[in-house]
């Protein structure tokens, strides 16, 4: 008793498989079913040549006379199947379903098409909406939605209503027209209104879309109760260029032109780095730690792991050494003689004997060094005066 229960529990509602079942044939279009070449009635209706039937008028009468009548849109049973035919039988037995050649002669035909449009701007009325861009299909509140919202959570025929206009806007070429609408409804039903619409809104409306992707995005935040990401009257957004992320452990910084990109192992410049007129210590606090020396032209970057030397290598400027005495000099150099060929030879040291000291004093020598080109002048005191060929 409880297994048969429980398994009849798990079966599927009979609304819920019709619903399925019926936008499917629908998106499908309605697979194995013919045009009848006679029945042309739908045509003749939107191109003025008929009024609709029961108790019904001309297109272009109705458009003039029912907008904003309420409650005769509210009572009356047979104008829907006119202003908005599909390829099903409706209720009304002096209707006739929309044909194949007449939704196309209907898209080709101009006026025709404004009179379906100002059909639609009828029922949003009755609904209590409106049409904002006729182009894009967006819809808004109208100012007497508080009433018509009322009307429309509590007549629920009006629901199946909704579906035959879907449907239509599909047949008749304004299929970009429903996801706007579909859009605000979610959007109202946010804020606390139309929340009695929800089952036909997941079952009815939003299958109707003829656009998988559509269908699946729309029921994907319905079912996390969140807005689209979207404007209501737009399209799907489109997918955003990838940010990297910490946990990808990598990091752009932009520093006047310049782009830095860091990683655990290594340091790379896209730009050539450039340097500040800053001092060391604001240099130090704007680039995150990095030690940054400069020294006349010369830029050092201090990593972890080694220094990078950015600037090309200038030849700093030597003080001049001012003149002294012979003992002053011996005494200062510790008793050796230094000579420097400006950066290009290594130092060269030489104890000098104690009795050569003034043979060394008083020679006026000039030693020439074949290979660089550079002079040794007479006095240690004038090597910084020397410039290179």
């Amino acid at each position: 008793m409880g297994a048969n229960r429980s398994k009849k529990m798990s079966k599927p509602s009979l609304s819920r498989k019709w619903s399925t079942a019926d936008v499917e044939r629908y998106r499908n279009g309605y697979p194995g079913k013919k045009d009848d070449p006679k029945a042309d009635e739908n045509l003749k209706f939107y191109t003025g040549k008929i009024a609709s039937r029961p108790k019904g008028d001309f297109i272009d009468s109705i458009h003039k006379e029912w907008f904003g009548a309420f409650e005769l849109l509210e009572r009356h049973h047979g104008y829907i199947q006119w202003l908005f035919p599909i390829r099903e039988m409706g209720m009304n037995s002096l209707s006739q379903p929309l044909q194949m050649f007449e939704a196309k002669a209907i898209r080709e035909n101009p006026k025709a098409m404004k009179r379906v449009v100002r059909s639609y701007e009828l029922m949003l009325d009755f609904y209590g909406m409106k049409l904002v861009n006729k182009e894009t299909g967006q819809v808004a509140r109208s100012t007497e939605y508080k009433t018509r919202y009322l009307n429309l959570m509590i007549q629920r025929h009006n629901w199946l209503r909704i579906t035959r206009i879907l449907k239509c806007l599909g047949e008749l070429g304004l299929e970009h027209y429903k996801r706007p609408f579909l859009y605000h409804i979610m959007d109202e039903m946010w804020n606390g209104q139309l929340l009695s619409c929800m089952r036909s809104l997941r079952d009815y409306w939003i299958p109707v879309l003829k656009d998988r992707e559509d269908r699946n995005f729309l029921l994907k935040h319905l079912k996390q109760k969140t807005k689209p990401a979207e404007e209501l009257y737009g399209v799907r957004p489109k997918p955003t260029m990838k940010v990297e992320s910490v946990e990808e452990k990598k990091i752009t910084k932009e520093i006047e032109g310049e782009t830095k990109i860091e990683t655990e192992s290594k340091v790379e410049m896209k730009l050539t780095e450039k340097v500040l007129d800053v001092t060391p210590e604001e240099k130090l606090v704007k680039d995150g730690g990095k030690k940054i020396e400069e020294d006349k032209g010369e830029t050092k970057i201090e990593t972890e792991s080694k220094v990078e030397v950015k600037s090309s290598e200038k030849v700093p400027d030597v003080t001049p050494v001012p003149d002294v005495t012979p003992e002053e000099k011996l005494e200062k150099d510790g008793g050796k003689k230094t000579e420097e060929e400006e950066g290009t030879k290594p130092k060269v040291e030489a104890t000098l004997p104690e009795n050569a000291v003034e043979k060394t004093l008083q020679a006026d020598v000039k030693v020439k060094d074949e290979d660089s080109g550079y002079k040794v002048p007479k006095q240690a005191g004038d090597m910084s005066e020397e410039e290179e060929d």
